[in-house]
């Protein structure tokens, strides 16, 4: 992400020694941060876009990995291709299987 982290928890330092600029870099960081004000489509389309961005990455895979190691409720916004809620959402089937 970019270097201004604005989520909880610990920076991805793996970032700052990848080999690969993440695809994210240059970007608004508030398009990856959906305010929980903006609900509906306006959410929709800026996480849509958000995914798209990140489903170009090289990056993506070490970065929702990364992402999911972290505790849910410290982690905002979308990493690695997924919200929070997807993130939830692959916990808990990890868990099932």
């Amino acid at each position: 992400m970019a270097v201004t982290y604005t989520g909880l928890g610990e920076w991805p330092t793996w970032l700052d020694t990848a080999t690969h600029t993440p695809a994210c870099r240059g970007h608004d960081t508030d398009l990856f941060f959906p305010s929980a004000s903006r609900s509906g489509v306006g959410a929709k389309r800026q996480i849509t876009r958000a995914k798209a961005i990140c489903s170009t990455c090289l990056l993506l895979d070490p970065c929702r990995e990364w992402a999911l190691r972290q505790p849910l409720r410290e982690v905002d916004g979308i990493w690695g291709g997924t919200t929070t809620g997807d993130r939830g959402r692959l916990l808990r089937e990890s868990r099932r299987q």
